[in-house]
């Protein structure tokens, strides 16, 4: 081989190398740009075994009090527990994520939705206007310097008033550190009941921190949507779907769920967490504090009210008032599902006295369920029937407590109390056949809990 070929060849491999060297900076670059970022989020929450009943929802914000600030790097496993997949052991199931749940999100399209226009004509003819916020803390402005005047909500309130000749009201219905079950269980009491025009839903993150199955975070915005229809066709809806740092860029299952409802519908959704990462480039720094992995700050709620405020400016436009048509269901092939608060002081029980449901604080926790049971004998039981395919309960269950429930006699679910006792919702069985059942609740030995009412879906 001569000189100027041997050159050839060397200048031909040394392009090759640099060339593969590029291609692996590349993809390393695309790889990290989905990386899990767990530095302040305790990804061991969704990783270890899970105890149902105590989940102090939102990393660390108790639903009770509503006063703890999130950390995330001082909680533990045991401090967002959930019940979903043992058959016989509620205590002791877990979460995961799946791979697909890691896939990067892509901002939902409107094209499909239906615009806000019975909204905008009752605003621009100048009448009054009823704006209902449905959702957990990151609705109520949780992390905010003052909730009332720089939250996403307060923001949109103020940008609708702007934009209206009428009256507009805002009714707060955000609860925080609960997810769509509490949300479900509890929407005909405090939306439907409103007579409201607008409704903003915001649930899917913390049916995340809730460890609520996709398919009954489906089957949970079903219901409000098909109740708030029920009740005044002409309401209009908006889901909103918010992010987490663990999530950041990321389609999680109960924002696809959230997703996937709002699209068999064709309700508009403003994606806030996604059109945050767009515009903040991947860079949540604009968005939480250190150490706060869900609520915003001043300025991450500022950037929320902003893409509501141009979400409502491609939505708020005029046409004929119309009612919203409601398709097949898409949970049940037998209509859609039914919802009944049993209140817990009203069903055959013994051991068990009857107390007003409240919080560490002394105030009521929900107007809809003003009373609990709390057990007083280490043989207390409870007895109830229902016709239906799911049951949960709403309540608290403390550390060292144990609750077992039998369905039918043969069915069992054992449900295991923690330290952290601020989880109020709870789903044991969702896959009941849709038929009359009977229910036994027994104790096991000193318990310290406090149920409110049975939920009884028919679907």
């Amino acid at each position: 081989m001569n000189f100027s070929v041997k050159v050839i060849c060397y200048l031909l491999i040394a392009l090759l190398i640099v060339t593969a060297c590029g291609c692996a900076s590349k993809k390393s670059t695309a790889n990290e740009s989905f990386a899990v970022d767990t530095g302040d989020f305790d990804m061991s929450q969704f990783d270890s075994s899970e105890t149902a009943g105590n989940t102090s929802s939102e990393n660390g914000e108790s639903k009770p009090d509503n006063t703890q600030k999130t950390d995330n790097t001082s909680k533990n496993s045991e401090s967002n527990k959930t019940n979903t997949s043992s058959e016989t052991t509620a205590g002791n199931s877990s979460y995961h994520f799946s791979d697909d749940e890691f896939t990067p999100m892509e901002i939902p399209s409107r094209k499909n939705a239906y615009k806000l226009s019975n909204t905008y004509k009752k605003m621009k003819n100048g009448e009054s206007v009823k704006v209902v916020y449905f959702g957990g803390s990151v609705t109520n402005g949780y992390g905010a310097s003052d909730e009332s005047k720089y939250s996403w909500r307060a923001l949109t309130t103020a940008y609708l008033k702007s934009v209206s000749s009428g009256t507009v009201t805002e009714i707060n219905a955000a609860e925080g550190g609960t997810g769509s079950y509490f949300g479900a269980a509890r929407f005909e009491h405090d939306v439907s009941s409103k007579k409201p025009d607008l409704v903003f839903i915001e649930f899917a993150i913390n049916d995340v921190y809730s460890g609520i199955s996709a398919e009954l975070s489906k089957a949970n915005l079903e219901y409000m949507i098909n109740n708030l229809y029920s009740a005044n066709p002409y309401a209009d809806i908006v889901i909103v779907l918010v992010t987490n740092k663990a999530n950041y860029g990321r389609a999680y299952s109960s924002y696809k769920a959230h997703r996937a409802v709002a699209d068999h519908y064709g309700i508009p959704i403003v994606d806030l967490g996604g059109e945050a990462y767009n515009r903040l480039q991947g860079n949540y720094t604009g968005l939480f504090s250190n150490s706060d992995s869900v609520h915003p700050t001043d300025e991450g709620y500022k950037l929320y009210a902003d893409i509501m405020k141009d979400a409502l400016k491609e939505l708020l436009v005029s046409a004929p008032a119309a009612q919203h048509k409601k398709p097949a269901s898409m949970i049940s092939k037998n209509g859609f599902a039914t919802l009944t608060n049993m209140q817990a002081d009203s069903v055959n029980h013994s051991g068990w006295s009857i107390y007003s449901w409240r919080n560490s604080k002394g105030a009521a926790y929900h107007s809809l369920y003003p009373k609990c049971l709390n057990p007083n004998s280490t043989t207390a039981t409870l007895n109830l029937s229902f016709t239906g395919n799911t049951l949960g309960f709403i309540g608290t269950v403390k550390e060292k407590c144990t609750l077992t429930f039998v369905v039918d006699g043969s069915r069992k679910k054992i449900f295991q109390g923690t330290a952290n006792s601020s989880k109020i919702e709870h789903p044991l069985f969702e896959d009941l056949d849709n038929t009359t059942h009977t229910v036994t609740v027994k104790v096991d030995g000193n318990c310290d809990a406090e149920i409110a009412a049975f939920v009884v879906t028919k679907r």
